[in-house]
């Protein structure tokens, strides 16, 4: 079967989402790329969109989203990246709705990169899709905020970074917000906790695969969350592995190949 390629809009009276659907016309299997927080659809150096190429070769189906603040789509109710949870189930719902509704009989397969797993992990597990696939994965702090309080050491190596202080300023933050969101408001975060005790009981488990660089100034930390996390029973199953001389973003194509032939033998 020929693959197509064809433009992806989802619009109504909140939001405007681009994306780029890849594969035949009823494919078996769709990934779904979700981008990180300043990320658009094309992911770091093409990534999303090389993957995408790849496993149209194998019949599989995928859609590159847009997310509103980096990417052309559109947020008409100006929902708040500085929580990220609440920012990507907003959107999230919207893209779950579009897919069992144009793709109803194929497996639903999300994937993101960095601040962006933890939020397509947790709307998975609760609507019950069965695999997740995240790239250099980094975690939330428990109040539900970008900023995890566990990892202080890495913070302090971003403070020096040039790549930092443009997000700040993409995003529009000033200090006011920054010290809101490290200190966040004590009542949601009450209200939340219920949820995280709950949340084992609650949510579908996946199969999860989390890809880290080797290279990665978070690996050490984020790899020992993750691994705990299956430890606890979170997961149905838990396949890790680590791109040699790789960093966070997979630079360089023999990093790229590395990614391509894991995420392919797993999904196979």
């Amino acid at each position: 079967m020929e693959a197509l390629s064809k433009p992806i809009v989802i619009e109504d009276e909140e939001v405007c989402l681009y994306g780029i659907f890849r594969g035949v016309k009823d494919p078996k299997t769709v990934i779904v790329f979700i981008p990180a927080l300043t990320g658009t659809r094309i992911g770091p150096q093409r990534m999303f969109v090389e993957i995408a190429n790849h496993l149209n070769k194998e019949n599989i189906g995928s859609i590159c989203f847009d997310f509103p603040y980096a990417g052309d789509s559109i947020d008409k109710t100006h929902t708040n990246p500085l929580y990220l949870r609440d920012y990507y189930n907003f959107h999230l719902s919207k893209v779950c709705d579009f897919l069992l509704q144009e793709y109803p009989r194929s497996e639903i397969i999300f994937i993101s990169i960095s601040i962006g797993c933890m939020p397509i992990l947790e709307f998975s597990e609760k609507n019950k899709l069965n695999k997740v696939i995240l790239l250099s994965p980094n975690h939330l702090s428990k109040n539900k905020t970008i900023v995890n309080k566990h990892n202080i050491y890495a913070y302090f190596i971003k403070l020096f970074q040039f790549n930092t202080w443009r997000k700040l300023f993409f995003l529009k933050l000033n200090f006011g917000r920054i010290v809101s969101n490290v200190f966040y408001i004590k009542s949601k975060e009450k209200k939340n906790r219920n949820e995280e005790n709950n949340h084992l009981i609650t949510c579908g488990k996946v199969d999860l695969l989390c890809i880290f660089g080797e290279n990665d100034p978070e690996l050490m930390e984020n790899q020992k969350f993750w691994k705990h996390n299956n430890i606890q029973g979170r997961f149905n199953n838990y396949d890790e592995y680590i791109v040699p001389n790789s960093d966070h973003s997979y630079m360089g194509w023999n990093s790229k190949e590395e990614l391509l032939t894991k995420i392919s033998n797993w999904l196979n």
